[in-house]
Order: C-alpha cells, then structure tokens, then sequence
C-alpha cells in the first residue's frame, strides 16, 4: 500500500474547483474511504467530533461503514476551519458525489506517479 504524500494531495487538488476542496480535504484529513464521505450528515459532527457510522454502499445509503464498525475522531482545527466554511444545512449526502470523488482519487494517483491500486488519503 502506498500513502500520498501532502505535497501530491496538494497537486491533485489544484485539478478541482476550490469550492470543492473542503469536501476532499475533509476525507483526506480523516483518510475516509468514497463511501463514507458521500454519507456524512450534519448529526456526524458534534461535541467537537466526527462520527463516521454510514456508508453508500451500491449506491444505497447504509446506517453503518464498510466494516461495520462506527469511528469517531476529535476534530481537528484543521477540519473545524473546513466545516465552517461549508454552507448552512450542508450534506454530503449525493449521488453524484461519487463519481466527482472517483476521479479525484485518480487524478490524485497519476499525479503521484504511482500505480493505480488501493491509495489512502492521509495527511
């Protein structure tokens, strides 16, 4: 398994529109997998946390992860700073985040320069 460094996550990112960078650095901060993301709900964050507990899954939306396991993650400053710059009653919740999130990771990978297989996100 290879990990991305910060450098080529911050390459690939100047490939996507910037209203769209929180929403990756956001799974870049956390190393979350497409599934997770798209599944983000505005109950995931409180108390200065994030609960990852769903999934899409098959295009079905799932009260639990890949795993079946829930996590939960203190919010960074970094990931506070991303949440606030969301707007109001935002979700993640979408179909077509999918594939927007596909194709960033593929960028990501070919900016890299390494062979397409499974990359984490992580910082």
């Amino acid at each position: 398994m290879e990990y991305l460094t910060m450098k080529q996550q911050e390459d690939a990112l100047q490939h996507i529109l910037e209203m769209r960078h929180p929403i990756f650095r956001f799974a870049m901060e956390y190393g979350l997998r497409i599934g997770e993301v798209r599944a983000i709900m505005k109950d995931a964050v409180k108390e200065g946390r994030i609960v990852i507990r769903r999934a899409f899954s098959d295009n079905e939306l799932r009260e639990s992860t890949k795993t079946g396991d829930v996590r939960s993650y203190d919010l960074t400053p970094y990931a506070k700073e991303m949440l606030a710059a969301l707007p109001p009653h935002f979700s993640l919740v979408t179909e077509s985040l999918d594939n927007l999130l596909n194709n960033f990771i593929k960028l990501m990978v070919e900016a890299a320069g390494v062979e397409p297989a499974y990359h984490y996100l992580t910082s």
